[in-house]
């Protein structure tokens, strides 16, 4: 029996083992409770809350879920296939299954938890992916659509060959990228690198789109903007192989590397416990 199909959401098929239960699953909550009781005992986890935060959304067929800061260990299962944008940011996730994962999510927020890998296949669906601070060494496989990828503060050692065509922003600042030698994708138009042992970037990096994060001579930031970099001719013979970092440093700008989240308030299962938590924090 289908499992999956029977209860009307995206989760793992049942094992032989899973059988014996399987008929019971009639509803989300079963499963959900099933998850809840798999904690480990003074683990800390907030499993109730999480279930809480599922059924709000299963009931409402909201396409965004936030399962921020709850000490998740796992992530649940049966995820509402609905699901567009999901932020699991501030657990202690070590493994990402693809399984779990909604077959529709545009956007997936995983920062500050404990990954040290991302699963080889990420929905097809992807447009927007943020890992930063967990500890990855290698760069994961990106979705062919993927518009947006924040890998920053993280082990990565080396940037793919490829990147997706479709990336526009990449946030790989405090990693440990010593080169770098792919092309850039055609439509990404800014990269923020600052904070790796980098001193040099290719020379088909000068090109007027892109705006690139990196350290400059007297500033722990600076900004590359294209206009200025585009004075290096590519056709020309003096074109150099490489550009120094010192070469095209431009000005300060010690804020730059701030990015935006999306979701800069207080976490919605707080607001569940009390309304006035979201003025308080």
């Amino acid at each position: 029996m289908n499992i999956a199909k029977l209860m009307g959401c995206y989760c793992p098929e049942p094992t032989e083992s899973d059988e014996h239960i399987g008929l019971l699953w009639d509803e989300h909550l079963e499963a959900w409770r099933i998850w809840e009781k798999q904690a480990a005992h003074g683990s800390g986890e907030l499993r109730s809350i999480a279930i809480s935060l599922l059924e709000d959304c299963d009931e409402r067929e909201d396409v965004y879920l936030s399962l921020d800061s709850l000490g998740l260990t796992s992530l649940p299962p049966c995820i509402p296939k609905f699901v567009e944008t999901l932020d699991v940011s501030n657990n202690k996730l070590e493994s990402l299954p693809h399984y779990l994962l909604p077959p529709a999510l545009k956007e997936l927020y995983a920062d500050n938890n404990h990954f040290k890998k991302l699963p080889p296949q990420l929905p097809g669906t992807l447009i927007s992916l943020s890992i930063a601070h967990n500890r990855l060494k290698q760069f994961p496989t990106l979705p062919a659509g993927l518009q947006q990828f924040n890998a920053a503060d993280n082990q990565i050692t080396s940037l793919p060959k490829f990147l997706p065509d479709a990336l526009q922003v990449m946030h790989v600042q405090n990693n440990r990228i010593s080169h770098v030698s792919m092309t850039p994708p055609p439509a990404l138009h800014t990269l923020s690198i600052y904070g790796n042992p980098l001193n040099e970037l290719p020379a088909s990096w000068a090109i007027p789109r892109v705006d690139a994060l990196l350290p400059g001579p007297s500033s722990r930031v600076c900004v590359q903007r294209g206009p200025e970099i585009n004075a290096i001719p590519h056709d020309s013979a003096e074109s150099p192989d490489h550009i120094t970092l010192d070469t095209i440093y431009i000005n300060s700008r010690p804020n730059a590397a701030r990015h935006n989240r999306r979701f800069a308030c207080a976490p919605r299962w707080a607001l569940l416990i009390h309304p006035l938590i979201g003025k308080w924090l």
